[in-house]
């Protein structure tokens, strides 16, 4: 195990899985993910969280060595996901002289995952063993694990403004020690639903080719207007857990689809589906559809966009007609000028 050290009394004993390919079975992992867990050594010894299934062994063997002989007096449960709550069992059978602290809900959920008598955040993805941007994946982390909860994240700082802290110990990722004033207002930038740097991020789902042109053909016109950033990527390629970061990063969004069985094209929806989950807000979006003989792409993503909520949409809506002409390139001119303001 990577020697984390924290304090004299408060012993890391979390391990990392390098072997996982999907954290909840949606998410890319490419530099794996720790299962983060601890000890505090002190007049009683309290173990926060066990760990995931798939650590078992080593979790336990780093437990024991954190120990040195000692039997734990708690087990605190945080929550009950299995990727920190797996070993809730083995451990009460191992010391059933312990006692489990929990809160009202955690118990119920407890003997739903166990049949034990008597009976959250700034991580990021990827393991303690990797060197890797921090904000990248925690943003990632952030927005697709816990976005939804962006009002009991704001609450959970307004309590912490009131310590004086000194380290954070999340349950995936590394140990925060310095610095910190930096990752809370990161955290406080994400948990209010404003953006966090000035930029356009376009979005386009294209079948045969011609809407990925066009939103090239965009990308060039936001850049020449002025737009700060320019981000464009394909829905068909690319991680939707990196372009739901994205939609959140940026203060502006193009959504361009092709139309689909009288719809829009199913990358696009499922991503569209995905905002929604996440409440999406506070943003200012545009539209391009594509469309051969029925347009239908736009009606289904104006119908989600005027769902989100604090979001404007920016006109105009732009139509293309299988593929970019002098007209419709005109209306791509006009929706740039309107989004790079």
């Amino acid at each position: 195990m990577k020697d984390i050290a924290i304090s004299d009394s408060v012993v890391y004993i979390g391990a990392d899985d390098h072997d996982i390919d999907l954290f909840e079975s949606q998410y890319v992992v490419p530099n794996g993910i720790s299962y983060n867990s601890y000890v505090i050594l002190d007049e009683k010894t309290a173990v926060m969280d066990t760990a995931d299934v798939r650590v078992t062994d080593k979790w336990f063997e780093n437990l024991e060595n954190a120990l040195n002989g000692r039997k734990p007096d708690y087990l605190v449960v945080q929550h009950m996901e299995p990727d920190h709550a797996g070993n809730i069992r083995k451990l009460a059978e191992k010391y059933p002289d312990m006692k489990i602290v929990g809160n009202a809900k955690t118990f119920p959920m407890m003997k739903q995952f166990f049949d034990i008598d008597g009976l959250d955040e700034f991580g990021k993805f990827g393991a303690l063993d990797t060197e890797e941007d921090w904000a990248c994946e925690a943003r990632r982390y952030y927005f697709n694990i816990v976005g939804k909860y962006g009002a009991q994240v704001q609450a959970l700082l307004k309590k912490a403004a009131a310590l004086d802290i000194k380290m954070i110990l999340p349950l995936h990722g590394p140990i925060l020690k310095e610095n910190l004033g930096y990752y809370i207002d990161l955290y406080n930038t994400w948990s209010s639903y404003q953006p966090e740097s000035k930029g356009v991020f376009v979005a386009f789902a294209s079948i045969h080719g011609n809407t990925a042109k066009a939103a090239e053909k965009l990308a060039g016109m936001l850049a020449e207007k002025g737009a700060e950033k320019v981000v464009v990527t394909d829905l068909s390629r690319s991680d939707i857990a990196e372009n739901v970061e994205d939609a959140f990063r940026y203060d502006r969004m193009i959504l361009m689809s092709s139309s689909y069985d009288g719809g829009v094209f199913p990358v696009m929806e499922d991503f569209l589906m995905h905002l929604k989950a996440k409440s999406y807000q506070n943003r200012k979006v545009g539209i391009v559809e594509n469309g051969s003989w029925a347009p239908t792409a736009g009606r289904v993503m104006k119908s989600y966009v005027e769902g989100f909520k604090n979001v404007s949409l920016c006109e105009p809506v732009v139509t293309i007609r299988s593929s970019l002409n002098e007209a419709s390139e005109k209306a791509l001119e006009e929706l740039a000028a309107a989004i790079a303001e």
